[in-house]
Parts: C-alpha cells; sequence; structure tokens
C-alpha cells in the first residue's frame, strides 16, 4: 500500500512538479551580496525545467522564488496560504484547483526540497517555506 501510494503521489507523469530548492548554506561575504537559488519544476517524467534564481534579500518563500522564474502560474487561496494548480500549461484551473485529484491516481502540483541529496516532501506549501541562497 505504501509504494501504491508513493507512485500516485510521485509518478505524477502529466502533472508532478518538484519544485526543489537548495539547502540553505551560507556564502562567502564577497562585494555581490546576491546570492542564488535553484528551482526544478517536473512536468513530466522525461519534461524536467531547472531555473537559477538570483535574490537580492537574505530570504523569500518558495512562492516568491517560483514567481520569478517566469513561468505562467496560477494558484489558488486556501487555509494555509496558496495551492499551485497550474504551472504553465500543466494542470488545473484556479477554480479548481485539484480537478485531476478525484479518483485512484490523484495528481497535483506538489512541493519538495532536496535535503542531503535526497528529495523530501515538504508538508509545508512553498508560501511557508523560507529560502535563502545557497
Amino acid at each position: 500500500p505504501v509504494m501504491l501510494a508513493r507512485r500516485r503521489m510521485t509518478a505524477l507523469g502529466l502533472l508532478l512538479a518538484l519544485l526543489a530548492l537548495t539547502a540553505a548554506v551560507p556564502r562567502q561575504q564577497t562585494g555581490d551580496p546576491a546570492g542564488q537559488a535553484g528551482v526544478v519544476v517536473r512536468f513530466a517524467e522525461d519534461q524536467v525545467a531547472t531555473f537559477c534564481v538570483t535574490l537580492d534579500e537574505p530570504e523569500i518563500t518558495g512562492y516568491d522564488l517560483l514567481q520569478r522564474t517566469g513561468l505562467a502560474l496560477e494558484v489558488s487561496e486556501v487555509n494555509l496560504g496558496a495551492a499551485v494548480c497550474r504551472l504553465a500549461e500543466t494542470g488545473c484551473p484556479a477554480g479548481d484547483c485539484f480537478c485531476q485529484c478525484r479518483g485512484a491516481d490523484c495528481q497535483y502540483w506538489s512541493y519538495w526540497h532536496q535535503v542531503d541529496g535526497d528529495w523530501v516532501y515538504s508538508a509545508a506549501g512553498a508560501g511557508l517555506y523560507r529560502v535563502q541562497a545557497g
């Protein structure tokens, strides 16, 4: 059952995005205060987009970081912040954010972090997670 549930959540050939932020790592102080954070979006098994976003501030939310990729983004406001409904042309409209989550194969945008080289599902959404350059 665990493997099946994992497949339903991770084998999202049409929808799953892995929004991964590099771990917060202190950077050396230089004359340039800007840092960078990485974003990885997985649209399908064989379609992955990566972004390196410059940060001019000490930290931002994962949601703000996602917005800075320039991808078209549709969200729905929920109790704990914004739920990502559609990135680029992939996903559901904002009015029905979980339109592909009504049966055994629940497909939705999920938020992940890279921790010690492994992808870890985040219980907190992108709007709650604080990102630092690293």
